[in-house]
């Protein structure tokens, strides 16, 4: 059984008064993990921390950040759902902090709880009615900057819409469909390649 799904104009009334926190957030996080960085730099050898490593940094910084906004708030949560760190607005939207790829996709563990909260499914432990959605950042190459932050609802292999904190959006893309033009298999072609197949639709016999 699936949850309802809102709309991406549902989204952005509920979302606007938000905005200023989500993003401060996820760029102060940001911020908080360069300068860890450059500390630990400091400490007599140099340090280069793996892409998971530094997922991890940033997430925990704005899991602090978001915390700090919301702890004195009756009517929104910011706090774990069966071990996730999530923000809940009423029984609107429940909202995940991530890291994104170029095509707003999640890199995470094929568990079962994430292949749920992906395809919208009702999960033990997580409140029944809110949409569930990822809130995230795309880094440069050499993460010491950030391309943009978005706000991403997937449902399975399709991201029905993701947001652009208001700058840009697009609807509803599914993995199989050829994009119309050139220009929109560069832009908007979602590509969940290895990460998101089911390992049981592997058959390479490798454990990636």
């Amino acid at each position: 059984m699936k949850r309802n799904i809102i709309s991406l104009e549902e989204a952005s009334i509920i979302l606007e008064p938000h905005y200023s926190n989500i993003v401060n957030s996820i760029v102060g996080g940001f911020e908080d993990y360069q300068k860890i960085s450059e500390f630990a730099n400091t400490l007599g050898r140099p340090v280069t921390f793996g892409g998971c490593t530094k997922g991890s940094l940033i997430h925990d910084q704005i899991r602090v950040r978001i915390t700090e906004q919301y702890e004195e708030s009756n009517l929104f949560e910011a706090r774990k759902w069966n071990n996730i760190f999530a923000l809940k607005l009423e029984d609107d939207v429940l909202i995940r902090f991530k890291k994104l790829d170029k095509n707003k996709g999640i890199a995470n563990y094929r568990t079962e709880q994430h292949i749920k909260f992906m395809a919208q499914s009702l999960i033990d432990g997580f409140p029944d009615q809110p949409t569930f959605l990822f809130a995230g950042y795309i880094p440069d190459k050499t993460w010491t900057s950030i391309r943009g932050v978005y706000i991403a609802c997937w449902n399975g292999k399709t991201i029905e819409w993701f947001d652009e904190i208001g700058k840009y959006c697009v609807r509803q893309l599914n993995i199989f469909e050829e994009p119309a033009t050139e220009e929109l298999e560069k832009r908007f072609r979602v590509r969940l390649k290895n990460k998101f197949k089911i390992q049981s639709e592997q058959k390479t016999g490798t454990n990636e």
